[in-house]
């Protein structure tokens, strides 16, 4: 059994934010990224409870009223500043699992609460297996892509979440942000680029070092996962994406 669920995380002390398209301003003096960082690594250990988990930054869910009202009355002059077509939220971190056992989700549940990590949630799916998940309308084209999705998306947050424990900065991955979208015209520069990611993450993360260099299949399926984009209805998706926005680049 596969239980396939997403936990929308926050902090209490976690700022009012208002959205306009792709914009968003947060009130000083907080650090959209440092309120990311802090969370994501809060996170970290929790992301090792199941066989698979990803974690990814956003901005523009839709947060239920109950919830976001005690942001509003906290935050009166960021809902002041609210115009047409402004949308007022919180930063949230999507932790998300596939978990083979209840008692897994259960653990999971345990120590967001024991960390006071807030969170609000869709419900799980549950397969009989990997094999079990259909294609989805974005990322995957096939069965297989379907199964082995969760686990790439594991493999790029624990690279992620090792980069963002480094004292270093994240910032060199700006260098490799046109292999987030592929759309580099000449193929044989985004190769070399995704070459030089990799002796970047040999010497940085330690997952891809332990689990994913050492072991030459590991190695070539990552390489090749990671070189998957979409392009559908005008929009891509793509899988490195997730490397990006867990480090925030």
């Amino acid at each position: 059994m596969i239980i396939h669920q997403a936990f929308f995380t926050y902090k209490n002390d976690f700022p009012l934010l208002l959205r306009d398209n792709q914009r968003v301003a947060i009130p000083e003096p907080y650090d959209l990224n440092n309120i990311f960082k802090n969370l994501i690594l809060e996170l970290s250990k929790i992301s090792l409870f199941t066989k698979f988990t990803y974690i990814t930054r956003h901005t523009n869910d839709n947060i239920p009223e109950e919830i976001l009202s005690g942001f509003k009355n906290k935050f009166p002059h960021i809902v002041d500043l609210q115009r047409k077509g402004n949308i007022l939220g919180i930063p949230t971190v999507w932790f998300t699992c596939y978990a083979e056992k209840e008692e897994e989700v259960y653990s999971i549940l345990t120590s967001l609460n024991k960390k006071g990590i807030k969170y609000f949630t869709n419900g799980p799916t549950q397969y009989n297996s990997l094999e079990q998940i259909p294609p989805d309308q974005n990322y995957t084209t096939s069965a297989l892509e379907a199964k082995t999705f969760p686990k790439f998306l594991h493999q790029v947050s624990q690279i992620g979440i090792d980069l963002l424990k480094d004292h270093e900065s994240v910032d060199f991955l700006a260098a490799y942000k046109p292999l987030e979208w592929r759309q580099h015209p000449d193929k044989t520069h985004l190769a070399n680029l995704q070459n030089e990611l990799e002796v970047e993450l040999s010497q940085k993360s330690s997952f891809y070092c332990e689990k994913i260099k050492k072991d030459t299949l590991e190695k070539a399926e990552f390489c090749q996962n990671f070189q998957k984009a979409y392009i559908k209805d005008g929009a891509i998706f793509s899988w490195p994406h997730f490397l990006f926005n867990i480090c925030g680049i």
